[in-house]
């Protein structure tokens, strides 16, 4: 299923911006028509289940905007995991001292400072990931989507931080 084109599978182009509403809609029609109970023999079922399977993969992935712009990177032939840059190497500087700063912080007031900027960001980032799409520079767009993935990350972190922080005052 790596070589599958999720976009493709649920009758999309490839597009960055998909409408919610439009997903589940074609989601949910393509889970009714070939629904296995639907099959008439044992040929058509297995072929149901697979393009059942087919389509819960596909919508499962273009529904999480990490997961979707990393499919498209995936198209486009590159490889998030292998990925390097010059962008890159300028992200990587500001996670590390994003981690070194929520490191230092103790008190529930900062880090709930340090929260809103990160989510502030985030927003931020997914607006330069269109854009960077748009544009169909892919090289920005696999930095701006690491970059997303590391604030999902971070801003995790963060909740389990401000929650430890929040027990210990009480």
């Amino acid at each position: 299923m790596k070589d599958m084109n999720y976009f493709e599978v649920l009758g999309f182009s490839i597009r960055f911006g998909i409408d919610d509403d439009e997903l589940e809609e074609r989601y949910m029609k393509l889970q009714e028509q070939f629904h296995p109970d639907k099959a008439t023999t044992a040929q058509e079922r297995r072929a149901f289940l697979s393009m059942s399977l087919s389509v819960n993969t596909a919508y499962r992935n273009l529904k999480d905007i990490f997961s979707r712009a990393r499919h498209i990177l995936q198209l486009k032939g590159v490889d998030m995991a292998h990925y390097s840059s010059s962008r890159m190497c300028n992200l990587l500087e500001d996670m590390l001292n994003d981690n070194l700063e929520m490191e230092k912080i103790h008190d529930i007031d900062s880090l709930k400072i340090f929260i809103k900027e990160k989510k502030e960001e985030k927003i931020n980032v997914l607006s330069c990931m269109a854009r960077a799409f748009e544009e169909d520079d892919i090289d920005l767009f696999a930095v701006y989507t690491a970059h997303f993935n590391y604030l999902t990350n971070i801003l995790s972190l963060s909740d389990k931080k401000q929650s430890l922080l929040s027990i210990s005052s009480d």
